[in-house]
């Protein structure tokens, strides 16, 4: 089974979309990021381990688990890279194994050890690209035309 490792706050730093919630907060950022995993998995046989820097948040388990998703924090003072660079070593299967990260020192590891990297703004475009392609955007985020609206008027009893 393919396995991901992503570097989280690396990720949320370098995508747009994400890096936009940290006007708000880190913890929104990291939702943010934790949801579109979330609902990429939801059809896909992938296993994805998310590490961040840190403590774990007040109320959230330093791992948290469910079925294709685990979510780690690196307990403070440590630091996500020592804790990714040791799941690197753990897997046996390194050839189903990619990491992402823009971290050059975390990508010269993974290739030593013959793991997948990708930078986060690549990886980002694959979770949204499959969204999109499944036709959920398309399907439910458009204008009714003024005869389905008249329609929908007349099944609702509306004037």
């Amino acid at each position: 089974m393919t396995k991901i490792i992503i570097d989280g706050y690396n990720m949320i730093h370098l995508v747009a979309e994400l890096r936009q919630f940290l006007n708000e907060s880190l913890e929104r950022a990291r939702d943010e990021l934790i949801a579109k995993l979330k609902s990429y998995l939801l059809n896909k046989k992938v296993l994805v381990t998310v590490v961040f820097d840190g403590a774990h948040p007040t109320g959230v388990a330093p791992t948290e688990r469910n079925r294709h998703l685990e979510i780690r924090f690196s307990n403070y003072p440590f630091k996500a890279d020592p804790l990714i660079k040791k799941l690197i070593q753990k897997e046996e299967n390194k050839g189903a194994l990619t990491i992402v990260t823009r971290d050059s020192e975390i990508i010269a590891f993974a290739k030593a050890e013959h793991a997948t990297t990708i930078a986060p703004e690549e990886f980002w475009v694959r979770l949204t690209k499959r969204q999109q392609q499944n036709g959920i955007f398309d399907k439910f985020d458009r204008e009714l035309s003024a005869d389905e609206l008249a329609e929908w008027k007349d099944i609702f009893g509306l004037k």
